[in-house]
């Protein structure tokens, strides 16, 4: 049974390799261009700005555009019976540094007042501002982790134990240690940064 399961997972990931093939042999260009510049003497990250920069460039292009959708919607749609904007703006903050984007000791800049009237404009000046305080790359990345054991250690017990009957095969089958109880700690932390009150 575990063999047919790999086989699957190789079978789906050799579709996606060549789903995708195309999109790797676009970048050929790039790299001869790389190569190139490496030849004469010319340092990339002169040209294209450095791996960081570019890192960087990126985070902020996604968080730009997330916000940029968050308040298309919120412009469009009558959402306010679910959420207020301040609940939506801090949720979507939330977001940003549950993926990593944000420090999670950067709070949430606006209140209830100021999430009424701030635009999209200004709250992705704020956006770039607190990416740009969150310090180490790194360290913000590993928030990932950590929101997701605290989701996990919110569970009740039972159905984390359901879990583990589910997952057991695949657990085996990649080697991972599938023990709810080693896992995750049965003590929850009082208050997490990840939870809203």
């Amino acid at each position: 049974m575990a063999h047919s399961k790999f086989l699957r997972v190789c079978r789906k990931l050799a579709g996606v390799i060549m789903r995708h093939s195309s999109q790797l042999l676009s970048l050929r260009p790039v790299l001869r261009g790389l190569s190139v510049l490496k030849s004469a003497g010319v340092d990339p990250s002169s040209v294209f700005g450095s791996a960081s920069s570019f890192e960087e460039d990126s985070d902020i292009s996604i968080m730009r555009d997330v916000a940029a959708r968050t308040y298309a919607f919120m412009n469009r749609m009558p959402y306010r019976s679910c959420l207020s904007r301040f609940q939506t703006l801090q949720r979507m903050w939330t977001i940003f540094q549950v993926r990593g984007y944000l420090s999670v000791n950067i709070t949430f800049p606006l209140t209830r007042q100021q999430a009424e009237v701030t635009t999209l404009t200004q709250f992705q000046k704020l956006l770039k501002a607190a990416y740009r305080d969150s310090g180490d790359r790194k360290v913000t990345k590993l928030q990932r982790h950590s929101a997701l054991v605290d989701t996990f250690c919110r569970l009740p017990r039972p159905l984390l134990k359901q879990l583990q009957v589910y997952l057991k095969d695949d657990c085996e089958l990649f080697g991972y240690e599938c023990d709810v109880d080693f896992r995750f700690n049965a003590s929850v932390p009082a208050r997490s940064p990840y939870f809203f009150s």
